[in-house]
């Protein structure tokens, strides 16, 4: 297991990582170093991002291109303005994302067969995932995920090409479909214990 973490710093001078963000800075400008450590209580890895919001974008390239020995497959950080798209790109290397989100009450659970029977989760996975979407994209997720692993592309870009400001392509909404899988598998304990029907073995 590994756990990821941003440390936000005012800049005073502009430097090209440098960004404004209110929420952190103010009026001035900052920059996130990024720290991860395993559980063998080790730093493995380090990388300074810049200073916005989206933390999530950095995170699948600081696991990647990290050059400890280190091979954790679980990865936890808060809730670092996780995506659909992220989880499933983490999912689709083999890694199991793992963020503290905030109020998970209020985030979706899907589903893929719309008349199967998840007893007390039935009213919280109401949302259908797209599997055909993923179907007639399957080949260029697996290429994607391919190129990721062959470390062919950098993630970080990778992402922001698939979401044109923020508006997904295609094939991003396809490997957002994918994630909605793997956000749910993530949940779905929280969903249980937060129920109030009993749980029947």
């Amino acid at each position: 297991m590994a756990s990821a973490d941003g440390i936000r710093y005012i800049v005073p001078q502009r430097s090209l990582y440098s960004r404004y963000n209110p929420k952190y800075f103010g009026r001035g400008r900052g920059i996130t170093f990024y720290n991860f450590i395993s559980d063998q209580y080790i730093g493995f890895h380090g990388m300074v991002v810049q200073g916005t919001l989206r933390d999530s974008l950095y995170l699948l390239d600081g696991v990647l291109n990290q050059a400890s020995g280190l091979e954790p497959k679980q990865i936890m950080t808060d809730t670092a303005r996780y995506s659909d798209l992220i989880f499933s790109l983490f999912g689709l290397l083999g890694y199991q994302f793992s963020p503290r989100i905030a109020n998970s009450l209020g985030t979706k659970l899907w589903r893929i067969d719309p008349e199967a029977d998840y007893k007390m989760l039935n009213d919280v996975s109401k949302n259908k995932i797209n599997t055909d979407r993923i179907s007639e994209n399957w080949e260029d997720i697996l290429r994607v995920a391919g190129s990721l692993k062959s470390g062919k592309v950098n993630s970080t870009e990778l992402i922001k090409a698939l979401q044109q400001n923020w508006n997904p392509t295609e094939l991003g909404k396809a490997i957002i479909e994918c994630g909605k899988i793997y956000k749910t598998k993530h949940l779905i304990p929280t969903a249980i214990f937060c129920t109030d029907v009993p749980v029947t073995p």
